[in-house]
């Protein structure tokens, strides 16, 4: 990986994010090296240079950027009703061949009526 020069900085992020088996956020990482003096600016420049290098997925979620080491799908089914987000494990799409190329990871929201809401909804 090409990144500039190697500083203590980035191999304390760098040792981080390692750590995480599961997706996280800038804040995740930041409270882990803010008592070592690492900034949250320097966080999401490293970041940003492993996205660019196709290392690290990105997602937004709630509005919030959200980070992933594996090639993960991430999806959410949004009730326009009661505003309730439910994280759908699991999709399978035939993207790459709608796409004609290889889907690496995708973000996917979908908004309607959830099932708690539902009945209420048909009633009027």
């Amino acid at each position: 990986m090409k990144r500039g020069r190697t500083t203590w900085q980035k191999k304390k992020v760098a040792e981080v994010i390692e750590g995480f088996d599961h997706s996280f956020r800038v804040e995740d990482v930041h409270e882990k090296v803010k008592e070592e003096g690492i900034g949250i600016a320097t966080i999401y420049r490293y970041l940003s240079a492993l996205r660019k290098e196709r290392q690290i997925n990105h997602f937004m979620c709630d509005g919030r950027a959200l980070y992933s080491k594996n090639k993960i799908q991430h999806t959410h089914f949004n009730c326009v009703e009661c505003g309730t987000s439910i994280h759908i494990q699991e999709v399978e799409l035939p993207l790459g061949k709608i796409t004609g190329g290889k889907v690496e990871s995708f973000q996917l929201e979908i908004r309607g009526i959830c099932k708690n809401c539902l009945p209420a909804t048909s009633s009027e």
